[in-house]
């Protein structure tokens, strides 16, 4: 498999179901069992729900967007918000 999938939705979690979807396929696609395939969407659908709740504050007028780089030996994906964050290095006080 080469290439990549790209999803992008408001953020609401009704589309949740939508990324377990895509998601299931993909790791099939990988030959990995069924516990690896539940555990990884266990994840990825909790890293979405982050990007809404945290990094959107649940607001459906900004996206959250997800991009599957599709590796022929591994899982790969990236969750992106809209949020403001933290330039890394960068101290508190």
């Amino acid at each position: 498999m080469a290439g990549r999938v790209v999803i992008e939705f408001p953020s609401e979690y009704k589309y949740l179901n939508i990324v377990d979807l895509v998601c299931g396929e993909i790791v099939e696609n990988l030959c990995a069992g069924q516990k690896a395939s539940n555990e990884i969407a266990i994840s990825v659908i909790e890293a979405v729900t982050n990007a809404i709740d945290h990094g959107n504050c649940s607001c459906p007028d900004e996206n959250v967007r997800i991009v599957f780089p599709c590796k022929e030996d591994r899982f790969c994906v990236e969750v992106e918000d809209c949020a403001k964050h933290l330039e890394l290095g960068v101290r508190f006080q």
